[in-house]
């Protein structure tokens, strides 16, 4: 085996599952480091392999960060490490969207044109159609076919499904799936099918505990409203990271909304009725397995001696083909496997809605058509269906109607910000700002109120109290001052423009920013390009580091360092929080970071100027106070407005 090594690199199916370190920079020095190479040369292969494959962006991350294409990248890219002769990719696209698939696509094509051999076992064969020299079929475990590119590829769409592949060109189903688009969404079904889970202005997404244990939302995904009606299989699509995943455990109970509500027959439901009534196939199965047997895992919490359910069993074991494998332990099943006997146990749950996530990847045509069956079976019974999918075969072949979670990681131009790994909205920035020193000197009862209730809750718990000083509002105006060494005077808010000379470069994503003074009048305007980030900045949460263009080298505004917009500036607009964010400024870098690359920390830790979105009304303003604060949100004004 140890001859191996240097001569044949490997990416799995899940790429997880092959990573040894925590950060991306030491997994591609992993391999280096276990052959002896010396230390200089470790960090140029890593320098130039990252570069080669445009993953620069990705160094000193945390791996368990990067969203499921980053990480497949990362993989592709270590397993050339040693520079072997032969790479092995095991269903590599099994869980990417379509960008990520595109992107994976050409790093192939590259190492194909540098004179590697690669071998891919895959199912999904449209992405790498144009790519191979030959294609070998197997069957059980042996060869069925052998083929030149030019010959499998002239193949007829009848004579591939007779062979049991997916189809080479997937184009036909692209098509269908946007058709499908249009009748998705809210309503009771034109053939009065009962609705039975519906969504009304809901949020989606987590928060951490941060700075003071405040609670941080670190992803929060805005849900257009729908419906999913008896006897329907709605399909949910949407890019990596777009939220699918979160929405689906939201509507099985197993995560709280964020923000508006979940209907279960029209009537808001709180999170145990829908874990009672529904059911959820996980992306990543192996967190749902739990018996010693794929028969005792079907009948987990069922009466196993009633012949009724057992005669059950054996029959939806029989249409999944798995009863070969009734006695075998689901960790030793393939991933394929696994995901169908998942599968299995819903449909033997009898749960009145089912949400399956991803329930075909890693599937071949078989076995994603008997699955399509099954939904189609489940959805005639009554049942109500949600599939989250990438699959575009599934959905336009077996899906009634597709709701689209738009990608909201997009920069001004339509294109996708992933920039240095973190999604660059600039339509989260754009509009006016206000300094959070305006809430904190406001003299209006409702937020005089909202403070001093804030002071009594840290009061309560003796860490706060303590750095508090039994004061919130004192706090807070201490660590939000907008005045720091370079400028004196105070900033009253932000004017925040679109660029107009960016053109089609991802590298130029900014913006025009106008500094504002406490009588909102400017004080000066920078054009700002996003630069790069650091890991680790305000709340130990990755910032932009943004240059002024435009700035000379005293100014106090040439560098902009900040946090994303939190929640999201389209939250509001689904009943959310004011979207907020944290930021520093200085002259020059190196007047807020000491050290480089994954050991920068800011020099001012507790320095937290805060702009708060200028959108927001009264209400929204105490309601931002409150929540720093971990109180509950107001529903209205405790003191009405004078006219």
């Amino acid at each position: 085996m140890e001859s191996y090594v240097g001569q044949v690199g490997s990416v799995f199916q899940n790429p997880k599952t092959q990573y040894f370190n925590a950060d991306s920079t030491d997994e591609l020095a992993f391999p280096c480091e276990n052959v002896g190479m010396p230390p200089a040369r470790i960090r140029q292969r890593v320098h130039d392999v990252a570069e080669r494959f445009h993953v620069e962006h990705l160094l000193d991350r945390r791996i368990v960060t990067l969203s499921g294409g980053q990480r497949q990248q990362l993989a592709v890219a270590a397993s050339t490490m040693l520079a072997p002769s032969l790479i092995v990719m095991d269903e590599p696209t099994s869980n990417l969207d379509m960008p990520a698939i595109r992107r994976l696509h050409d790093m192939v094509a590259g190492l194909k044109a540098d004179g590697m051999t690669i071998v891919i076992a895959e199912h999904r064969l449209a992405w790498c159609a144009d790519l191979a020299d030959r294609f070998i079929v197997f069957d059980h475990g042996a060869i069925r076919g052998e083929y030149a590119a030019s010959d499998f590829r002239a193949m007829p769409e009848q004579r591939i499904e007779e062979l049991g592949l997916r189809t080479l060109d997937d184009e036909p189903y692209k098509l269908a799936v946007h058709r499908k688009l249009r009748h998705a969404g809210t309503g009771s079904g034109g053939d009065g099918r009962r609705t039975v889970v519906g969504v009304r202005g809901l949020s989606v997404g987590h928060a951490k505990r941060g700075f003071l244990s405040r609670k941080t939302p670190m992803f929060v995904r805005g849900i257009p409203d729908f419906d999913i009606h008896e006897g329907e299989i709605l399909g949910l699509m949407g890019p990596n990271g777009a939220g699918k995943s979160t929405l689906a455990r939201t509507l099985c109970g197993l995560a709280s909304p964020l923000d508006g509500m979940v209907l279960l027959d029209g009537t808001e439901t709180g999170r145990n009725a829908l874990t009672r009534s529904g059911f959820l196939v996980m992306q990543d199965v192996n967190y749902q397995l739990f018996s010693d047997s794929v028969r005792e895992e079907a009948l987990l919490g069922l009466d196993g001696m009633d012949a009724e359910v057992r005669g059950r069993c054996d029959a939806v074991l029989r249409d999944l083909d798995l009863s070969d494998c009734a006695r075998r332990h689901p960790m030793s099943l393939s991933g394929g496997q696994k995901q169908r006997l998942a599968i299995a146990c819903a449909l033997m749950s009898d749960k009145r809605f089912i949400v399956l996530d991803e329930p075909t990847s890693g599937l071949d045509r078989l076995h994603m058509t008997q699955v399509g069956g099954l939904l189609r079976k489940l959805a005639d019974n009554g049942k109500a269906v949600l599939v989250v999918t990438h699959d575009y075969e599934l959905a336009a072949q077996w899906c009634d109607g597709i709701i689209a979670l738009e990608d909201e990681s997009h920069d001004g131009h339509g294109k996708k910000g992933d920039h240095f790994g973190m999604s660059f909205n600039v339509d989260d920035w754009l509009g006016d700002w206000i300094s959070f020193e305006h809430l904190i000197d406001s003299r209006d009862p409702n937020l005089v109120r909202a403070w001093k209730d804030s002071t009594e809750a840290m009061r309560s718990k003796p860490l706060s109290a303590i750095m508090m000083r039994g004061d919130a509002r004192r706090f807070w105006a201490k660590a939000c001052r907008t005045s720091g060494k370079e400028r004196r005077d105070r900033i009253g808010g932000w004017h925040i423009e679109r660029l107009t000379t960016a053109g089609d470069d991802d590298d130029a994503a900014g913006f025009r920013l106008t500094w504002l003074d406490e009588e909102r009048k400017p004080v000066a305007t920078h054009e700002y390009r996003l630069d790069h980030m650091h890991d680790k900045g305000l709340e130990g949460k990755p910032c932009y580091v943004f240059q002024a263009i435009d700035a000379e080298a005293s100014d106090p505004f040439a560098v902009l360092v900040a946090m994303d917009p939190m929640p999201e500036r389209s939250a509001l607009r689904h009943g959310g929080l004011l979207s907020h964010l944290h930021f520093q400024y200085a002259s020059d870098e190196g007047k807020l970071v000491k050290g480089k690359g994954k050991r920068a920390v800011l020099r001012h830790r507790m320095w937290y100027p805060t702009m708060c979105a200028a959108e927001g009304t009264l209400l929204d303003q105490c309601n931002i106070v409150r929540a720093l604060h971990h109180l509950q949100a107001w529903k209205e004004l405790p003191v009405p407005p004078s006219n």
